[in-house]
């Protein structure tokens, strides 16, 4: 599958979520049915992360990579040797787990991050 497929997947998985969630986040201690219901919610699985847990650990790689690209807005004049230089730094490489915690930490920012590196997918192989 490609990164870009993959990301679009992942953009419809952030929509789904946002349309999901609701537009507040406080709870009620004296509402019993709001604190269950926020106890459900911390406790049912997130289907970014089951998504991402799919996918192989080289596509998960170049997403941090993309993700990182696009938060810090920069340019990259050697993709390759940012990628690897990111993840030996960061110390993700082969790290699944950790590279898809570092992706689910910045859900509600993705599709901004993604769309601005959307210049360097092509370099994602």
């Amino acid at each position: 599958m490609s990164i870009l497929s993959i990301i679009q997947n992942i953009v419809k998985i952030v929509d789904k979520a946002e349309l999901d969630s609701p537009s507040t986040t406080s709870i009620s201690f004296d509402n019993t049915v709001s604190l269950e219901n926020a106890f459900a919610k911390a406790l049912a699985p997130d289907p970014l992360k089951e998504y991402l847990q799919s996918l192989e650990i080289a596509s998960i790689e170049y997403l941090v990579t993309l993700m990182y690209i696009g938060r810090d807005s920069r340019q990259v004049a050697d993709f390759a040797e940012h990628h690897n230089n990111l993840l030996d730094e960061a110390r993700l490489k082969g790290k699944k787990d950790d590279c898809i915690r570092k992706i689910c930490e910045k859900q509600l920012s993705l599709k901004t991050y993604f769309n601005d590196s959307k210049g360097y997918i092509s370099y994602c192989q």
